[in-house]
C-alpha cells in the first residue's frame, strides 16, 4: 500500500467520523412538526418542504418583529398575545420551532452532500490496487467468509 493510499484511507475514516457525528446530532433533534409547514406572511404562502434558507431567514425576521411587539404590548399594557395570536393557525413560537428545526435539517443535508463529495473525490485518488483490494475485501465480507 502506497503513503498516499493510507493517507487516504484515514481520511475516508474520518469523513465516516463525520458523517456518524451528523446523523447522530440530526437524529437526537428530530421532532414532529407543530405546523402544517404552510405560512401566510404579507399575502405570500411560503410552503417549508421546498422552502431555501435565505427565506427561512427572513420569516424568522419578521417573526421576532412580532414576537418584539408582542413583549412591548405585554410590558408596557400588560396585554399578553403570545398565546393568542396565531398565524395560518398556529402561534409564533410554533412557527418558530418548526423553522429553527427545517433550518437545521437543511443544514444537516448540505453537510452531509459536501462529505459525500470529499469521499468521491478520495475514492478516485486510490490506487487501482488499493481499490481492488477494498473490492475483494467487501466481496469476502459479504459471501461471510
Amino acid at each position: 500500500m502506497s503513503k498516499n493510499d493510507e493517507r487516504i484511507l484515514i481520511l475516508k475514516k474520518q469523513i465516516e467520523e463525520q458523517k456518524r457525528q451528523l446523523k447522530e446530532q440530526t437524529s437526537v433533534k428530530e421532532q414532529q412538526y407543530k405546523t402544517n409547514k404552510i405560512i401566510e406572511l404579507d399575502g405570500v404562502k411560503y410552503n417549508l418542504n421546498v422552502i431555501q434558507e435565505e427565506a427561512i431567514c427572513e420569516i424568522l425576521t419578521t417573526l421576532g418583529g412580532k414576537l418584539c411587539a408582542m413583549n412591548i404590548l405585554l410590558n408596557e399594557y400588560e396585554i399578553m398575545l403570545r398565546d393568542k395570536y396565531t398565524i395560518s393557525g398556529y402561534t409564533v413560537d410554533d412557527w418558530i420551532s418548526d423553522l429553527k428545526y427545517h433550518l437545521l435539517k437543511l443544514e444537516a443535508k448540505r453537510k452531509e452532500k459536501a462529505l459525500k463529495q470529499k469521499e468521491e473525490q478520495l475514492d478516485k485518488l486510490l490506487s487501482e490496487d488499493k481499490k481492488t483490494e477494498l473490492m475483494l475485501d467487501e466481496l469476502t465480507k459479504s459471501l461471510g467468509i
